[in-house]
């Protein structure tokens, strides 16, 4: 559902109105990779110049370990913005989103470039680098890459290689999928990088930083308690603590609020079930606290009704009997 639209199918949000009351010259917290809000935080620019400096060197394979929402496509059109002197190529293979095969993906990038020709798709790919100094092929996930394709990509580039072309593959791959390119001969080596999740504090960073970049001055709009909440929630992952962030902040406009507090943040599925994962053990030892208390709660109500009873109730009844009932029922309890 589009969370820019209410219940009603009608826009929730005055955009002017909206971007006024907050002191912003744009709409924050969009995904059209604007890399002028590149957020450099966290190891995401050491990534981004060590990925850059292999690629430059000629190296033919490239790997980026990252989980899903870390930066990886973002990291992507970095690199390509950087990459002046060569053409470069985008391919999604992530787990849970749609794709073509691989070839296809290609095709449809060369359709977009003159006089590509009718040639087989090696030949154009070959021919269309023109003055360029490589290509590069970004590959983001390798789950539904099958064996076929990543042998088709290791001819490829033995054939380009034959004929003075450099291409540089650019793997960007979640841990667990790792094993598919040792499966391919693509073991990662020690040159492999990783893109880490956002610390507490670079979530409130980076929240402020970009709301800055959007035109807000003044005092930030994220307080430390908010950012922290929307950390935790999201276990530092970018894409995710970004579209919290967009709904916690669309919250506090629709009450009015001069900035987001952290009853604006919601709970969603996602974080609720993301912290589950994260934190099994976290969440047992909470319910077995719980679980504790009613215990100790049960066996300390019941002693003060004895106590009660003892001094206000009949004298001529029979205490003892009580005290035992009261008991075993504490021990039911338990």
């Amino acid at each position: 559902m589009n969370n820019d639209m209410t219940d009603q199918g009608k826009p929730d949000t005055d955009q002017a109105a909206y971007c006024r009351f907050f002191g912003l010259l744009e709409m924050p917290f969009e995904t059209d990779f604007d890399m002028g809000k590149f957020y450099q935080g966290a190891n995401r620019i050491s990534v981004f110049e060590d990925v850059l400096l292999q690629i430059r060197a000629d190296r033919p394979v490239v790997w980026v370990s990252g989980a899903r929402g870390s930066g990886r496509t973002t990291l992507c059109r970095k690199l390509e913005q950087a990459l002046t002197d060569s053409l470069c190529f985008f391919t999604n293979f992530s787990r849970g989103c749609s794709h073509q095969p691989l070839q296809q993906q290609l095709e449809s990038a060369l359709s977009c470039i003159p006089n590509s020709g009718p040639q087989a798709l090696d030949e154009r790919l070959l021919n269309s680098h023109g003055h360029a100094r490589r290509i590069v092929i970004f590959v983001e996930g390798v789950s539904s890459l099958s064996a076929d394709e990543f042998s088709w990509l290791a001819g490829l580039q033995a054939d380009a290689e034959s004929r003075g072309i450099v291409i540089a593959l650019v793997f960007l791959y979640e841990k667990l999928e790792e094993q598919i390119l040792i499966d391919n001969r693509l073991a990662p080596n020690h040159r492999k990088t990783t893109l880490v999740s956002l610390s507490e504090y670079e979530v409130y960073e980076y929240l402020n930083d970009h709301l800055y970049q959007c035109g807000h001055r003044g005092e930030p709009l994220f307080r430390r308690s908010t950012s922290r909440l929307i950390a935790k929630d999201t276990q530092g992952n970018f894409a995710a603590l970004t579209h919290l962030a967009k709904l916690t902040l669309r919250r506090a406009w629709r009450r009015r609020a001069a900035c987001p507090l952290a009853m604006d943040v919601p709970l969603t599925e996602d974080s609720l079930s993301a912290l589950v994962q994260a934190r099994p053990e976290s969440h047992s030892s909470d319910r077995a606290t719980f679980r504790s208390a009613l215990v100790v709660g049960a066996v300390s109500g019941a002693l003060m009704l004895a106590l009660i009873w003892g001094m206000f109730g009949n004298t001529t009844g029979n205490d003892l009997l009580v005290v035992n009932e009261l008991s075993q029922q504490s021990t039911l309890t338990r």
